[in-house]
């Protein structure tokens, strides 16, 4: 459990380290083809005919990664609550894979060959559910990063770039989350959830006290009474909004 101070400094934080387990430099090790991999083993579904790496292109020919990112932003507490089909307060505990969202759109099973966002998997234990119910143990997902007209096998270097440039928010191990959740996609019959728009991610210090966690950009846009009593426990209020919203007509 984090303190009240931690917090604050969380809701005003713009994370630019990397999100994700930490990968080499090696610019040539190419990412193993598999759909049942193991934590912290990084894989893709895709069936590559070649194998193209940074270092047998030359750097003048890296694939171009996103460096800005525009948000979906809710402005209203109540508005994200009912948004939300899953509420959760939790940890993180581990690290999953890393995949491509983006879909074929002819085929959403299927990986786009002209994009791949970065996507990592993190393990949270539910310790309690405000709104809905899906098991002790979810994989949230989170993009971070954004390759354009990649390779036909993305390297372990270009997810680096992609994440450098890309600024995604860190997940920490021994801080409690409280995450406004959607079903977000399967990947090899897994399903995963995600946070439909910013802020979905809140940190809560050990007095109860909840701080958004979200990029810079979003804190700074979103109304003062964004949390309507900032000074007094998260939980139960968002627990009020959820009886509220449930009863109304």
């Amino acid at each position: 459990m984090i303190s009240r101070h931690t917090v604050r400094i969380a809701a005003v934080l713009f994370v630019t380290l990397l999100a994700g387990c930490s990968t080499p430099d090696t610019a040539t090790q190419t990412i193993p083809i598999s759909t049942t991999a193991p934590v912290d083993t990084l894989v893709t579904d895709a069936t590559p005919a070649s194998t193209v790496t940074a270092a047998q292109n030359g750097t003048a020919n890296l694939p171009p990664v996103a460096s800005s990112v525009s948000w979906d932003i809710t402005r209203s507490l109540d508005t994200a609550v009912a948004q939300a089909e899953f509420i959760v307060v939790g940890e993180f505990i581990g690290l999953g894979k890393v995949f491509n969202a983006a879909r074929d759109n002819s085929n959403p099973q299927k990986e786009a060959l002209n994009q791949y966002d970065v996507t990592q998997e993190y393990i949270f234990r539910v310790d309690a559910y405000l709104k809905g119910s899906a098991g002790n143990k979810l994989i949230i997902e989170q993009v971070e990063g954004s390759i354009q007209s990649p390779p036909s096998k993305v390297t372990l270097a270009d997810i680096k770039r992609a994440r450098e440039a890309y600024g995604a928010m860190k997940v920490e191990k021994n801080f409690t989350y409280l995450l406004l959740l959607n079903t977000s996609t399967e990947v090899s019959g897994t399903v995963h959830y995600g946070g439909n728009s910013e802020p979905w991610r809140f940190v809560i210090s050990e007095d109860g006290i909840g701080g958004v966690y979200a990029p810079g950009s979003v804190t700074l846009s979103l109304p003062e009474d964004f949390i309507p009593q900032p000074d007094a426990p998260l939980i139960p209020q968002i627990e009020q909004i959820v009886r509220q919203q449930a009863t109304a007509p």
